[in-house]
């Protein structure tokens, strides 16, 4: 745990988990929220408290969690086991100082998403979530879904970013995958305002060029990734190249540090994981980066070292 006014580590511990999708979430200032077998459990940092904050029904399984803004709420997603049982699957909202449920959505958002639902951001504030459909078998139903237990449709067939305020998010249409990996950009995106829906500036890439969102800004400005678009025996794809840009709903501007500017948009400190050779290093969004090859990389924060470490993720920030 970092200190970001008296640039400062404050706490450190080594918390292990049973496979990357169960990685943990920070809730507030000594709280991690973890996946469990089962069901979603709060672990105190310092490793001494851990309290069982929501269990699966019986023949289900999580398909993902999302913390609130202001880490007070935690959103749960479950689906049935075996898969596709309508009645089996469904949101929860649960308060994570007394595990008290919140909100509790069904088999209307498996109607909605014609799969089971999985909470991907919280928008406006924390009064409305962003589901994706966990269809195992393909791409592109999202929804949103309000505490007042309201929920609709969302336009687009893909989900890039939100800014740390939830006000603006990043969605994609016209959906490409690579042509030599598992990577995906959008032939068209749109920066939308979350807090009435509206369209505030799109990006159409046309034949020749798809994008994706790595981050955006409280003021609706786009990090964006553009690649070209190529063709194998499989039809229209994306090459494993792409330019980086910031685009501000009318320009595109051209930068030097993308590193740092994702670090900018998110409000956070410079978190660097400086690998010895620089052709190694690896990072797609600001809070997960790594070496890919040994030795392992420093990591420094704001100019200071804290150790080698061959990959960093960051949790998120909270406030004392």
């Amino acid at each position: 745990m970092y200190d970001l006014d008296r640039k400062a580590v404050v706490l450190s511990r080594t918390v292990f988990g049973r496979s990357a999708s169960h990685r943990p979430y920070l809730a507030a200032e000594g709280i991690l929220i973890i996946q469990a077998e089962g069901g979603v459990r709060a672990k105190s940092f310092d490793g001494r408290t851990v309290r069982e904050l929501w269990h699966a029904p019986p023949g289900t399984t999580i398909t993902g969690v999302s913390i609130s803004p202001d880490r007070s709420a935690v959103a749960i997603g479950y689906e049935s086991d075996p898969l596709f049982v309508r009645e089996r699957s469904g949101l929860v909202v649960v308060r994570i100082a007394d595990g008290q449920v919140l909100r509790e959505f069904g088999p209307e958002l498996f109607d909605l998403l014609r799969a089971a639902p999985a909470p991907l951001v919280w928008q406006d504030g924390g009064s409305e979530l962003v589901p994706q459909a966990v269809t195992h078998t393909e791409w592109g139903r999202f929804g949103w879904a309000r505490l007042d237990g309201s929920y609709g449709s969302l336009p687009f067939n893909q989900y890039m970013a939100t800014d740390r305020s939830g006000t603006f998010s990043a969605f994609g249409d016209g959906l490409l995958g690579g042509c030599a990996d598992v990577r995906l950009a959008a032939r068209t995106i749109a920066i939308v305002d979350t807090r009435t829906g509206r369209t505030v500036s799109t990006l159409s890439g046309g034949d020749q060029t798809a994008y994706d969102v790595l981050a955006v800004s409280p003021d609706g400005r786009a990090l964006v990734a553009q690649y070209p678009v190529s063709r194998n025996e499989w039809g229209a794809c994306i090459e494993f190249r792409y330019d980086l840009f910031v685009w501000d709903g009318s320009a595109r501007e051209p930068i030097a540090d993308p590193l740092g500017v994702m670090l900018s948009f998110w409000g956070l400190p410079d978190v660097r994981l400086e690998c010895p050779n620089e052709a190694d290093e690896r990072w797609h969004r600001p809070s997960a980066m790594a070496c890919s090859s040994n030795p392992d990389g420093e990591l420094r924060v704001d100019g200071r070292a804290f150790g080698r470490l061959s990959a960093v993720e960051i949790l998120g920030v909270v406030e004392r």
